[in-house]
């Protein structure tokens, strides 16, 4: 016994009109409420700013400055490349304020970790070693030049043999 399955796709929506019309402004209203709402936070954090520069200041110093060293250095490779930079540090300002300020204690919290454990790491300490005496009849470079005639005709019989060539 076979059945044979047809299977047929549509398009058409049982919707009406007023039906899809209201689902797609219920969607825009909802993307335009994300915006919204991204957007206030952008500001906020935007004048929040100077306090995560602050904090970055207090907990490192160090970073915000190698940051500002940073777009200097771009400034003197491409003066065009560094005003895109500078451009792109405004525009994204809270974003980059929270990574200094983040970078920062994380230096305070781990750097400090880091140079306790390289101060461990790091402390002179002499290993004593064994001379070791030296052979007195030098090594002849020249080895291969001085072997019979009876091995280099072997090896001219085995050239298609490469794999032993390793081992010479």
């Amino acid at each position: 016994m076979s059945m044979n399955y047809q299977r047929s796709y549509s398009y058409y929506s049982n919707r009406s009109f007023t039906q899809r019309f209201i689902a797609g402004l219920v969607l825009f209203i909802v993307i335009g409420l994300f915006f919204y709402l991204s957007w206030q936070l952008y500001k906020l954090l935007y004048l929040l700013s100077p306090l995560f520069i602050a904090l970055a200041l207090i907990f490192h110093s160090p970073v915000v400055g190698n940051h500002i060293k940073s777009i200097g250095s771009r400034f003197q490779n491409s003066v065009i490349g560094g005003m895109l930079n500078v451009l792109v540090q405004i525009i994204g300002l809270p974003i980059v304020t929270i990574g200094l300020a983040f970078k920062a204690w994380a230096y305070k919290k781990f750097g400090h970790l880091q140079r306790q454990m390289n101060a461990q790491t790091t402390e002179e300490s002499y290993t004593p070693f064994e001379e070791v005496q030296l052979n007195e009849t030098p090594l002849d470079l020249n080895q291969e030049q001085k072997r019979p005639e009876k091995d280099k005709s072997t090896k001219d019989s085995n050239q298609q043999n490469h794999y032993d060539d390793l081992f010479v």
